[in-house]
């Protein structure tokens, strides 16, 4: 038997626990032949500073809670501004379409002043109701008349397509 068992077997019964506890944990056998106990209250304590306390607590509900929100309140900016951030492209991209569409009738409207009006006259019969000259009954006119002198030269339209050539219907055998 080694002379610190022989020891620990002398101890009343808490500190010869303690004593055989701290030679196999600490290794301390030696340390009991020369007449040295190892003691739990011997180790030195460490700062027991605020911030050491406050670190070593378990987080509470609340803490859990406030740090969800917090991760939540933050991937809710990123989701925000992503949204923002789609909703700019496509308005930006209705803008694109919408000036091209501008610039299309800008042309358009361009081009109708240089439309020349096709012969001397005012219009005799517009577009619309009216009543046929030929079959007396209410039908509608999908043209307009224009009433000029015998003689007066007739012009072709400006951009074919819109209402084709004046002359298209006319086909001479």
């Amino acid at each position: 038997m080694a002379a610190s068992e022989v020891r620990a077997k002398r101890l009343p019964g808490t500190a010869r626990i303690i004593a055989l506890a701290a030679a196999v944990l600490i290794g301390a056998s030696g340390s009991l032949d020369q007449g040295h106990t190892a003691h739990a209250a011997d180790a030195p304590l460490p700062p027991a500073s605020a911030a050491a306390v406050a670190a070593e607590r378990a987080p509470t509900f609340e803490d859990l809670l406030e740090n969800r929100s917090k991760q939540l309140q933050a991937t809710a900016a990123q989701v925000d501004q992503v949204r923002f951030q789609s909703l700019l492209a496509k308005h930006e991209k209705r803008e694109r379409k919408v000036a091209s569409d501008i610039e299309a009738e800008l042309t358009r409207l361009k081009d109708l002043s240089r439309f020349t009006w096709p012969t001397k006259g005012g219009v005799a019969s517009g577009f619309g109701m009216r009543k046929h000259p030929i079959l007396g009954s209410m039908r509608l006119h999908n043209g307009a008349d224009i009433g000029g002198a015998c003689g007066n030269p007739i012009y072709a339209m400006n951009r074919p397509g819109i209402g084709g050539d004046s002359v298209s219907w006319f086909r001479p055998r």
